[in-house]
């Protein structure tokens, strides 16, 4: 985290601040020296991190883009500019979704670090019971930070997942699984396994099995 009195604004930031927020230098450097922001990834190929941050007066969101070895800030973005840029930033960096527009409000408002709200990815498993009932439970949750924020890269391991998924098995006696999904946060959209390995989770378990013996009797 950076130190107090570590941030501060280039000529060209202070002029986009002043054009295109209400924030005053004195207010955006408090919230970036305290940690009260999201990281977004860092630009390819510079030392550059993208900060969203929340103007509470104004309820709206910016992106502020700062040095991470002198702490200036090169530009302040509004959300739409940030978003035509985006193909500028590392592919496995945070997109501006729901999640981080929560997160970074709940750290203005409520004056909560960064650090202090981890993201964490949490691999989930939608299955039927055995009373024929569709239930959802977590397996495993993950630390975001190692995955890149990339809830997908969790997806793409599937040994990984069918080890968990087998350990998982000892403690549960689904009839069928439906879905294996992972997500991010509260509120972030979840991604869900591909159709076929699902199936093949089945498969490999004898849980088609299971459940189709049930049907013939």
């Amino acid at each position: 985290m950076p130190k107090i009195g570590f941030t501060h604004l280039s000529k060209h930031a202070a002029c986009r601040l002043k054009e295109r927020t209400v924030f005053k230098e004195d207010e955006i450097v408090a919230l970036l020296d305290s940690d009260l922001y999201v990281r977004l990834g860092l630009e390819t190929g510079f030392e550059r991190e993208h900060c969203l941050i929340y103007c509470e007066i104004k309820n709206e969101y910016y992106v502020a883009v700062r040095d991470i070895k002198c702490g200036t800030v090169i530009t302040v973005l509004p959300l739409n500019f940030h978003q035509n840029l985006s193909w500028k930033l590392d592919r496995s960096c945070l997109t501006v979704n729901s999640e981080s527009l929560r997160r970074a409000r709940t750290a203005a408002v409520y004056k909560i670090k960064n650090g202090d709200m981890p993201f964490h990815i949490s691999l989930k498993v939608r299955y039927i019971t055995t009373c024929g009932k569709l239930k959802t439970t977590t397996m495993k949750k993950f630390s975001a930070g190692k995955y890149g924020y990339n809830p997908e890269r969790i997806l793409e391991n599937q040994n990984k997942i069918q080890n968990l998924f087998s350990r998982w098995l000892r403690k549960n006696n689904p009839v069928k699984i439906v879905d294996i999904i992972s997500s991010m946060g509260r509120t972030a959209t979840p991604r869900f396994c591909a159709d076929v390995f699902v199936e093949e989770l089945n498969e490999k378990f004898g849980l088609f099995q299971m459940n189709n013996t049930e049907k013939t009797h």
